[in-house]
């Protein structure tokens, strides 16, 4: 047997042996191959765990390798006889192997052997192009440096969702923006934080009548702060489909999975019934949990999401909390975390910077501070009032 066809049998042997045993860790620990390319280049500094089993499993790929070595060079003999309808067939490595033994035709492991090997490969390929490529977002928003909060501000008044702000804010140049969404009596989505009086300070909940539930009509029908018009989800889809530029960046608030559910079904209903499928691509969907990507990736696959860090701060030990977000952020497509201003720190942003994540902070109002924010490193804010040409 010439040397080359046992070395192209050793090097398929040995691939797809090292192919399976990373495939295998990377389903365990959930690690992608772009997480474990970060973890490659970053020496496994917050995966210390995989790396030790890693190095485990090479020094078992190693002996395997040898073995496979010594059965291909002659060193080791494998031999072994089947029958199959009264024929008997005799395997081997090498033609040599079998002399003396009588045998109806003899079966060439070496072929076997690299059928096998390329079958593994492939297998592997699928897998984690299943796994870990083809059920990903696109991540097709390109990131502004102004995202306007509830539209923005209109004639000094914030947070009101209405169609004003709307339009004030998209003449300005802004193109994308922030809107609460909430369902009402009657299952339909409108623009509106809560309904409740939070008492927040970016809001004078105060004025706005509308603080217990109410149906679609009513609330279309109550004009906010007595002077702007209220708005829905249809007519937010209508305004999609006629600005083609307009990106939208969800805010839901509601985070137990039946809520979820229930809240994006009906806005994947409401786009179905429009026929206006592609705006959803043009929606980029905060999330505030890891199960909540999943409950919301189960309804729609959406291209785009941010990851909203500010009910995942549930401990003191925020970059510990950080770097678990962003490996869930490059596990599952997510290239943005948003972190609010009381949060925001030079060494959060070194985290995201390390795993490849955009960072923007909410919300933002002062110029002076906006610009120190892009000096740390952010690469956008949450605004009211501040526009991109003025950055």
């Amino acid at each position: 047997m010439k040397i080359h066809v046992k070395a192209f049998t050793l090097a398929l042997g040995i691939l797809s042996m090292l192919l399976t045993g990373i495939t295998f860790l990377n389903w365990i620990y959930s690690e992608s191959c772009q997480l474990l390319q970060y973890d490659l280049k970053n020496g496994f500094v917050d995966n210390r765990i995989y790396l030790a089993v890693l190095i485990i499993l090479i020094f078992l790929i190693i002996l395997g390798i040898h073995i496979y070595k010594q059965v291909l060079f002659g060193r080791i003999h494998v031999i072994f006889t089947v029958k199959i309808k009264k024929r008997l067939y005799l395997a081997v490595f090498d033609r040599n192997d079998g002399a003396g033994i009588k045998a109806d035709k003899q079966i060439d492991l070496k072929i076997i052997a690299n059928v096998v090997s390329m079958a593994v490969i492939v297998c592997c390929f699928i897998v984690n192009s299943r796994v870990f490529f083809l059920d990903l977002p696109l991540g097709t928003w390109e990131p502004a440096k102004t995202i306007g909060h509830s539209f923005g501000a209109v004639n000094g008044d914030d947070y009101t969702g209405s169609l004003e702000a709307f339009e004030y804010n998209y003449a300005l140049g802004r193109r994308t923006m922030e809107v609460d969404l909430i369902l009402t009596t009657d299952k339909k989505l409108v623009l509106k934080h809560d309904w409740d009086e939070l008492g927040e300070d970016e809001a004078d909940w105060d004025k706005i009548p509308q603080t217990s539930p109410l149906s679609e009509e009513q609330f279309l029908n109550t004009k906010i702060l007595g002077k702007y018009t209220p708005m829905s989800f249809v007519q937010l889809c209508e305004i999609m489909m006629e600005y083609s530029d307009l990106w939208i960046v969800t805010d839901t608030k509601n985070t137990e999975n039946d809520e979820v559910k229930e809240q994006f079904e009906v806005m994947a209903e409401t786009v179905r019934q429009l026929g206006c499928e592609e705006i959803m691509d043009r929606i980029i969907v905060q999330v505030y949990n890891e199960e909540m990507y999943k409950a919301v990736h189960d309804i729609y696959q959406f291209n785009n999401y941010i990851f909203t860090m500010y009910l995942r701060f549930d401990s003191e030990d925020w970059l510990g909390i950080m770097r678990t977000v962003c490996r869930f952020c490059v596990n599952n497509g997510i290239e943005t975390v948003t972190i609010g201003i009381n949060r925001i720190s030079p060494e959060l942003i070194a985290v995201a910077d390390h795993y490849g994540r955009n960072v923007y902070v909410h919300t933002v109002n002062d110029m002076t501070n906006a610009i120190q924010y892009f000096q740390i490193g952010v690469t956008g804010i949450y605004t009211d009032i501040i526009q991109d040409k003025d950055l």
